[in-house]
């Protein structure tokens, strides 16, 4: 894969980066303390992730913001970041994720980038390897962060294996196929 990726370091896909600091953080909150609010190397922890993601390959980024967004808002608003309001924050992560890509569609990227805010260990030469990987995919696939062999943050979408039977691994694709599984021609 290295020699891939080093194939399309000159033509990297238009990747939009959509970070998601709308959360209550519910288990920090308990004793006061907003996680995206504290302290990592002299920034806060959301200033700290956007500035990742600005240092990195992406095209743009959008942060979707909702509980105590005035801080939020305040902590990151000289980055140059387009930021989006969840108003609907506390019906979970899927809210945040629709407000901003519907807001990055209208740039029409290639792929979406979803990046957690509450991550004070990535660099931006990690989601410099996550978008090379999209692209040397040429965007036609997931590309999910592992840490060893597990699966880790950031990540395109939440991957969820669904069974619904046969139908899922019966396509028609030639006259024989389509015979085959029921239909006719003509």
């Amino acid at each position: 894969m290295a020699d891939r990726l080093d194939d399309v370091s000159d033509q990297v896909a238009s990747v939009a980066i959509l970070v998601l600091a709308a959360g209550k953080s519910s288990r920090t909150s308990q004793d006061g303390v907003h996680k995206l609010l504290s302290s990592f190397g002299g920034e806060t922890l959301v200033r700290r992730s956007v500035r990742v993601a600005v240092e990195s390959r992406g095209r743009s980024v959008t942060v979707v913001t909702g509980s105590r967004c005035e801080e939020i808002d305040r902590s990151i608003s000289d980055t140059g970041v387009r930021v989006v309001r969840n108003i609907a924050y506390e019906h979970g992560i899927g809210t945040s994720i629709s407000a901003g890509v519907a807001k990055i569609e209208e740039d029409r990227p290639e792929g979406v980038l979803v990046l957690l805010a509450d991550m004070p260990l990535l660099e931006s030469t990690a989601l410099d390897s996550l978008i090379l990987a999209f692209s040397s995919e040429q965007g036609a696939c997931i590309v999910r962060a592992t840490a060893g062999l597990l699966p880790g943050n950031p990540s395109g979408v939440p991957i969820v294996d669904v069974e619904i039977g046969d139908g899922a691994q019966v396509d028609v694709d030639t006259v024989q196929a389509i015979i085959s599984a029921g239909g006719t021609i003509g």
